[in-house]
């Protein structure tokens, strides 16, 4: 099976050209795609966009060095609506990749629409500070008050959070849940009354696949999973526990 491609959709911006190079080093990058303002070309002796227009002519002659495809996506304006009709068209057209949005450069608008527009296709968003830090701008794959419904989440969550780094024994944490569990009805399924291996098992995966926790395998022991939280994973927990105190 072919491997899906890895696209950057990038903001058009005087600096583009500066980090572009750190997200070659930090990221997979098959294809380079850059949003910019129609006006960008038309009017290219104005001192702004002459020096956007610059960058971008680096970035294209890198990404060729490097031999990643590369294309600049025109948009007549800097508009919500035209962000998004671009991203669409840029969806259908590689609808089977993964997308990555790097807005560091660009207007505030630009930036904030293809953030947005990332969340849409469930692409991955990142910044370049100007110490060449790269920060993932993570979103929510649940919303937090849904993992608030059930309690057991929570208690999972707070004992994972007292074992931050390096984490807990898969088998340790079921012994821990089994002292805290609270009955519960889950999908108009009958209560039980006791916990098992099986529900806690679904609670690890449910917390995985929405990113607030991962897992790994002990390194004397490649049998014995290790549970621990993520950075999302403790956000979640102290919103819940904000959430509770003002009820």
């Amino acid at each position: 099976m072919k491997e899906m491609e890895h696209i950057h959709i990038i903001s058009a911006g005087e600096s583009v050209h500066k980090t572009f190079p750190k997200a070659v080093n930090e990221f997979k990058i098959d294809h380079v795609i850059i949003v910019a303002e129609e006006d960008i070309f038309k009017k290219p002796n104005n001192g702004r966009n002459s020096s956007i227009i610059n960058a971008i002519n680096e970035v294209q002659n890198l990404a060729f060095i490097l031999e990643k495809s590369f294309e600049i996506k025109n948009i007549p304006s800097i508009t919500l609506e035209a962000i998004r009709d671009a991203i669409l068209e840029i969806f259908t057209t590689y609808n089977k990749s993964n997308f990555y949005f790097n807005i560091t450069g660009g207007t505030k608008i630009l930036s904030n629409g293809l953030f947005m527009m990332s969340i849409w296709i469930n692409g991955e968003t990142y910044y370049i500070d100007e110490n060449g830090s790269v920060q993932i701008l993570t979103t929510p794959k649940i919303k937090i008050e849904n993992v608030g419904k059930n309690t057991n989440y929570v208690i999972l969550l707070n004992i994972l959070a007292s074992h931050k780094n390096p984490g807990i024994l898969q088998k340790h944490l079921f012994i821990k849940m089994k002292e805290e569990y609270k009955p519960i009805r889950e999908n108009n399924r009958k209560m039980k009354r006791n916990l098992s291996r099986g529900t806690l098992s679904k609670w690890i995966n449910d917390l995985y696949k929405w990113g607030l926790l991962c897992t790994n395998y002990a390194k004397d022991n490649k049998k014995e999973k290790v549970i621990n939280i993520t950075n999302d994973g403790l956000f979640a927990l102290n919103f819940i526990k904000a959430s509770n105190n003002q009820n």
